[in-house]
């Protein structure tokens, strides 16, 4: 493991690449703010316009040799919540659409829910599909709605969480293997050895940014 590059002020370092998770559960957090009326029960919502994805890992059983050492000293290096990692959905490495053509931001400037593309396939049904994984430099994006690309190849994508950086027009978008950088949750993290000499790592990530 070795630091990979820094953004935004953040470090950013390796993840080890075997074994591979047993479990990724995801949770999804809308900042929406409520205000209920006492009397009546009627409510007053705020939507703040941001969301947030957190993720929790579960590796298999391993060896100290086949992985144990790698992902307990991955949690050191990691030092808490100070270092970002990248990290996806190893089930959603490969989109569920046909992905045609190559995909790039349509456009400066943009923010919020959606994203305006193009360089896909002209004319096509189903270039992504609902629940498909993008990466936006690096963040990873879930596709809420199926995809067609116009008569330009030109296509606009409802996507959760919201952009978090504004992209460049011609910003390449990666639809396969996407993953976004993540930060522990808790500056106390742990892992375990039994008696066998088998090695048990867990953790909880959140969006870093």
């Amino acid at each position: 493991m070795s630091i990979l590059f820094t953004f935004n002020g953040l470090t950013v370092i390796s993840t080890p690449t075997y074994p591979a998770p047993k479990s990724v559960d995801f949770s999804v957090t809308d900042f929406v703010a409520a205000a209920t009326n006492p009397f009546t029960g009627s409510q007053q919502l705020t939507d703040w316009q941001n969301s947030l994805v957190s993720i929790s890992v579960q590796l298999p059983p391993m060896t100290r040799k086949n992985g144990g050492d790698d992902w307990s000293s991955f949690l050191m290096q990691a030092r808490g919540s100070l270092n970002a990692f990248l990290i996806g959905d190893p089930a959603g490495a490969v989109p569920k659409g046909s992905n045609l053509g190559s995909p790039q931001v349509n456009g400066a400037s943009q923010t919020g829910y959606q994203l305006a593309t193009k360089g896909w396939t002209a004319s096509k049904t189903g270039v992504l599909k609902r629940g498909d994984w993008i990466q936006l430099i690096y963040r990873l994006h879930k596709v809420l709605d199926d995809v067609d690309s116009d008569s330009s190849g030109h296509a606009t994508l409802a996507i959760y969480p919201p952009i978090r950086e504004t992209p460049a027009d011609g910003q390449a978008i990666v639809t396969t293997n996407a993953k976004g950088l993540f930060r522990l949750v808790n500056n106390t993290n742990k892992y375990s050895i039994n008696v066998a000499s088998i090695y048990g790592v867990d953790f909880d990530c959140r969006e870093a940014y």
